[in-house]
Parts: C-alpha cells; structure tokens; sequence
C-alpha cells in the first residue's frame, strides 16, 4: 500500500513538472528575441563594478534593446503598408507635393478672401451730428465744414507704439479742404513708413517730419494738436503706396482722451477757424461701450 502511493505521488509530481516545463519552453519562445546575452552585454562592463552598478546597467541595455526591437517592428509595419499601396509613404512636403493629385487627395477649398474696400467711403456734410455742427460754428466759429475720411479704427490706429491714425490715400474724399501751400507742404519730401522703431524716417535722410498743424477735437471736444503728413510706405516687388496720418505723441493722449478702441468706427471732418485748420473726429459707432471719461 505504502509503495502504490509513493508511485502514486511520484506520477503526479513527474506530471506537474512535465507541464511546467512545457510552459517555459513556450514562454521562452514567445520572448526568446527580448533576452539578454553575453554579446549584448559585451563592452559594458567595467572593472570594480559593485552589484547595484551591475543591476542598472543590464537595466539600462534591456531597455535600448527593447526600443529597438519596437523601432524595427514600426519600420516593418510602414514597409508592408508602402508595399500594399503601390508607392512610398512621406512626410516631407516637398515629396508630397510632386506625387500626382489623385495620390495626395482631394484639395480643400480655400476660405473666401474678404472684399477689399475700393475708393472712399462717402458721406455728406448734413451727417454731422447738429448738436455738433452748432457748437462748431457757436463757440468756434468755425466755417468750411466738410467731409475727409470714414473708416473704422485698426489695432494700430490706438496703439501707444505707433501714435498715429492713419487715412489711406483711396479712402480719403478730397484734399480740397487744403489750400495751396498746405497741399504743396504735404506733397514735398514725404516720409518713409518702416523702420525698427515703427516712425517714419525722412526720404532726404533724418531731419524734422514736415507736416500741416491742425487742431483735432473728438467727443470730449478738447482741443490737441496734431500734425497732418504724409507717409510712404514700402511693398513688394519696389511698389510704393502713400497714406496720410494725423501723428504726434499728442496722438496718445487724443485716444485716451476720447475713449478711442480698435473697431470703432469714425468720421473725420475738416473746417476752419479762421485760417487755422481743424479736425473733428465724430464716433459713427463704437466697437463696445466706453469708459466713462475723466473730467478735467
């Protein structure tokens, strides 16, 4: 009895043992590719070596091992993928470019260029606010009223950096509200829009800006003196475009003044006080609510 169950037990541990080695023989197949050898190890070991430096290290080369095994599997994965599409795949866009239309799909439309704004936007004397126009020819006395420019105010228009609000040429009404030598003024030596510090520089070298005094008043109706110039400004292929700014440092003061932002949208007038020239800058439509002004 006592020998039938030592076969007994024999059988079955010879049975357990059996299985557990077919087990590691498949394991050992499925990752024979992941385990460490002599000759990956070869050249990394180094004399005085304690067991921890040993540990990171097979650490350390089991890992570069592993990335490039993935590494080898991805490149693979891309071949048969390039084989079965008939043509190399690539990220370079000058590759993509040079295949032919079909192979580089549809083309996405282009969003619709906004509508430029050709010629000045008119308007007619009789659109100035009348509580204005009363108070113009009241305290004032002013005469010769009559329309310059319309536009809406550009990030550049209320910037410190810049201090001026421009008029492009095509958008003005007329220069008929300038006599003969204000318009000879504006006309001679223009500068040049375009340098590091975003003024202008002189054609003729540096030297003083020539330009046309005139007075400017915006809602609050305080008075700043600014100066009327013209600017060249610069474009591809040598092209030239001018426009026209009311410029100064006083510029500044003038926005914050009146509570001036980009996208508002403005009407410049022009009349005179004597022989004096002035500005009226009339707020058509504001791009939110202002800030209340201080009171001075």
């Amino acid at each position: 009895m006592a020998e039938e169950e030592n076969r007994g037990r024999k059988e079955k541990e010879r049975k357990i043992s059996s299985s557990s080695t077919s087990a590691r023989t498949t394991d050992e197949k499925v990752e024979e590719d992941d385990l460490l050898c002599s000759e990956d190890m070869r050249g990394h070991w180094w004399e005085g070596m304690t067991k921890f430096d040993m540990l990171v290290l097979v650490g350390h080369v089991a890992y570069k091992k592993y990335n490039i095994k993935k590494k080898m599997e991805r490149t693979m994965a891309l071949s048969e993928i390039e084989s079965s599409q008939g043509h190399e795949l690539s990220r370079d866009p000058a590759t993509v470019r040079n295949r032919p239309q079909e192979e580089r799909g549809p083309k996405h439309p282009r969003p619709p260029r906004k509508p430029k704004q050709e010629g000045p936007l008119l308007f007619h004397p009789k659109d100035m606010p009348q509580d204005l126009r009363g108070w113009i020819e009241r305290e004032l006395g002013g005469s010769d009223i009559g329309p310059v420019c319309q536009k809406v105010l550009t990030e550049t228009d209320v910037t410190k950096h810049y201090s001026r609000l421009s008029l492009p040429k095509k958008h003005i009404t007329s220069l008929a509200f300038l006599n003969d030598e204000e318009l000879a003024t504006l006309q001679s030596n223009p500068a040049i829009e375009g340098n590091q510090s975003g003024m202008p520089v002189q054609a003729n070298g540096p030297s003083r800006h020539s330009g046309i005094p005139v007075q400017a008043i915006g809602p609050s109706r305080h008075r700043h003196t600014l100066s009327l110039r013209k600017w060249e400004s610069k474009k591809g292929c040598g092209k030239k475009s001018n426009v026209y700014v009311l410029t100064t440092r006083v510029w500044t003061d003038f926005v914050e003044d009146n509570n001036l932002h980009e996208g508002d949208e403005v009407q410049i007038w022009s009349f005179r006080v004597g022989e004096e020239l002035y500005m009226a800058i009339v707020v058509v439509e504001r791009a939110s609510e202002p800030e209340e002004a201080g009171d001075d």
